[in-house]
């Protein structure tokens, strides 16, 4: 508005009000601004018992415990009766552990224990579902039954060998979802997370430089690329488990997340840092997200910086009034994240590297 000047008269001007299309990425500013003074609440329980609980016997290691010491306690009472004991029989321990070890790497056996324990109604208390969804920690029946046939096939080789020497001979007797691609198939594998688009066939990747063979892949193409097994479900599988989630991903995490974003099963929050996501991911998939959850935090690195992934975490989950959170990341922050989480009574999921 513009008045004309006089002598009893000044000159006002009144900006025009800028209008901001809410789902645009400038307007969400405001989500984010001030939470670096939001104070988090006091991790519980006291230092040791949570540092016990949450960063040294975690259920993986429980269930690797379970596994080894069961074996130990076998090894002894074998050690203890060795002159009555056959080299045969130790040997069907080593398979039978190895075989246990394989099969909790094997495709089809991962999907039915995510099938099984992802089947447990949200009607259910909250402590069942939190512990059901570990279902990912099966790699501790991997690791417990890898190394405890790694020791009784030391002891059957000793056995073994003391039975051959002695003239007895020996009868030796003879476990949301990724996918492993390969150029190369008798060299190197690469996994990646799966992207299927609701009601169509096939699946998409998302290739982010980070070696010398996505680096390849991205200045070269390939016409066709080599696939192994079938794809193997990983902790995004738990997500329907819960009412209410806050999915968060930093740069190409996005990818694993992106399936449970389009079908929406349940309601989730989505906080995705990355810098530049539209140069760096393409208008396509930004809008898709945005078009499936409009709500969608998306924290452009490059123009505000590394936030503070805790409190902005804990942040959403308080607004959102949110169950749980599952992060997709690197290591060291999805550690952080989960354990910031844990620590303050949330359930948090992300991925432990295993493998």
């Amino acid at each position: 508005m513009y008045i004309q000047p006089s002598a009893n008269t000044t000159v006002v001007s009144v900006p025009v009000e800028k209008k901001i299309d809410p789902s645009s990425l400038e307007s969400q500013t405001s989500i984010w601004a001030g939470y670096e003074q939001d104070v988090l609440p006091p991790k519980e329980p006291i230092r040791l018992l949570r540092n016990i609980r949450y960063q040294i016997f975690y259920i993986y290691r429980r269930l690797f415990g379970l596994v080894f010491f069961a074996n130990f306690g076998l090894v002894i009472w074998v050690a203890l009766n060795f002159k009555n004991v056959d080299s045969s029989h130790i040997g069907l321990i080593t398979i039978g552990n190895l075989f246990g070890a394989i099969l909790m790497r094997q495709d089809y056996v991962v999907d039915a224990f995510f099938v099984v324990f992802t089947s447990v109604p949200r009607a259910w208390p909250l402590w069942i579902r939190r512990l059901s969804a570990r279902v990912y920690h099966l790699g501790g029946l991997h690791s417990g039954g890898g190394v405890s046939g790694a020791m009784w096939l030391i002891f059957f080789c000793v056995k073994a060998t003391l039975e051959l020497v002695r003239g007895k001979g020996v009868t030796t007797p003879g476990a949301g979802s990724f996918v492993r691609l390969s150029d190369t198939p008798m060299t190197e594998w690469h996994s990646f997370a799966t992207m299927p688009e609701p009601g169509k066939e096939g699946f998409s990747v998302v290739i982010s430089r980070a070696g010398d063979w996505t680096i390849k892949m991205i200045a070269n193409p390939p016409t066709h690329i080599w696939k192994r097994g079938v794809p193997t479900y990983g902790v995004m599988k738990i997500l329907p488990m819960f009412r209410r989630v806050v999915l968060v991903a930093t740069g190409s995490g996005i990818a694993p997340c992106t399936p449970a974003i389009l079908e929406a099963k349940v309601p989730i929050r989505v906080l995705w840092t990355a810098p530049d996501v539209r140069q760096t991911f393409g208008d396509k998939l930004v809008d898709s997200i945005l078009k499936a959850n409009p709500e969608s935090v998306i924290y452009n690195t490059r123009q505000h910086g590394k936030p503070d992934m805790v409190k902005l975490t804990y942040r959403m989950v308080t607004e959102f009034k949110a169950e749980a959170v599952i992060i997709i990341s690197n290591q060291t922050l999805t550690e952080k994240v989960v354990y910031g989480m844990m620590s303050r009574g949330i359930p948090a999921f992300g991925a432990i590297w295993d493998s």
